[in-house]
């Protein structure tokens, strides 16, 4: 999923954009449920800055695994994730010492440089 700033009328709004080939396939049952539910709204009207740590993709590629989750204590260099670009898997390092409080990325999803990845709360 990516989250992009939109300005209008000198109101900033966050919009969340996701592809559909980066989501899990739906069981029949779920695609039933899927299509009779309301669409989900991905603007926000108002949003608080980023109070932690964004770790960004250093790279373009795709994420191949994640290996912590929300709310896991993570020191400087600890291992967050690996990244696939260019064929070479990239390891993703802590850049601080805290709690991970938000991963705004999936296993298997393709991102882009400077996309932010996940937020470290700092201790």
């Amino acid at each position: 999923m990516k989250k992009y700033l939109v300005k209008v009328d000198d109101e900033e709004f966050v919009v969340q954009i996701r592809l559909l080939e980066e989501e899990e396939k739906n069981t029949a049952a779920d695609k039933e449920s899927v299509s009779e539910s309301k669409p989900e709204s991905h603007v926000e009207t108002k949003t608080a800055p980023v109070s932690g740590e964004e770790v960004k993709a250093p790279l373009g590629g795709t994420i191949l695994k994640i290996n912590v989750q929300v709310g896991s204590k993570v020191k400087t260099g600890d291992l967050l994730m690996t990244l696939e670009a260019l064929k070479l898997e990239n390891e993703i390092t802590a850049p601080c010492d805290g709690t991970v409080a938000e991963i705004l990325i999936t296993e298997g999803a393709t991102v882009e440089i400077g996309e932010t990845l996940i937020i470290i709360n700092k201790e």
